[in-house]
């Protein structure tokens, strides 16, 4: 936004300023600006091509930056006294953005050692205490308790809490929900590693052919 306005500061239109503020932000966004200036080069409006633009990328910022724009564009193209406070207002966000990122890191290495802490109690309760109940005598065993089925209870648990970890640490990463989803992804990996290994302990090593 700032590099808009700086631009349009030099006298260049609205979309030779957009054009030039958009060469200097990262590629993924550089490409989406990209695609919408060809979009209007190929006779499409810019103000259908924004639209078009803030739906492609799907974030708060390039609503505001669209919705601005378009109002701009309305109101005669000038948005150099739109943009300037509303890139210090952004550059404040993002810095408080990042801040919160820096203090809540620490809370999401905390929820994956906890979770290892977890994968480890439950190998360690599952071969020293429920696989060696096979030893026992029929008498003494609860056929409704059988390793089988207690390995298959704590599977369960370690995938629900996999699940659930992985979206509170995106939450605290990301502020979203959905940004939890690589969490959850490495999560039920290290599950299925973890529990694979108790009932198979040279699975892993077969795997590359160590065993």
């Amino acid at each position: 936004m700032e590099g808009i306005a700086h631009a349009q500061l030099t006298g260049l239109s609205l979309l030779r300023a957009f054009k030039e503020a958009g060469e200097n932000v990262p590629r993924p966004l550089r490409d989406e600006i990209r695609l919408m200036l060809a979009k209007v080069s190929w006779g499409m409006s810019l103000e259908d091509a924004l639209k078009l633009f803030e739906r492609r990328v799907k974030t708060l910022l390039a609503r505001r930056v669209a919705t601005l724009i378009i109002e701009a564009n309305r109101s005669g193209g000038h948005v150099e006294r739109i943009f300037t406070p509303m890139a210090e207002a952004t550059s404040t966000f993002q810095a408080m953005e990042e801040e919160r990122k820096a203090q809540l890191k620490p809370y999401i290495i905390i929820m994956y050692l906890s979770y290892v802490i977890f994968l480890l109690i439950t190998s360690v309760l599952y071969t020293q205490f429920f696989a060696p109940m096979v030893t026992m005598p029929v008498v003494l065993l609860n056929p409704l308790m059988t390793p089988e089925r207690c390995w298959v209870v704590l599977y369960h648990m370690g995938i629900m809490l996999a699940v659930f970890s992985g979206l509170v640490a995106g939450i605290l990463g990301e502020g979203r929900v959905y940004g939890g989803l690589k969490h959850v992804i490495i999560m039920l990996l290290m599950a299925y590693v973890a529990f694979r290994h108790m009932i198979e302990p040279t699975w892993l090593l077969g795997l590359f052919g160590l065993a």
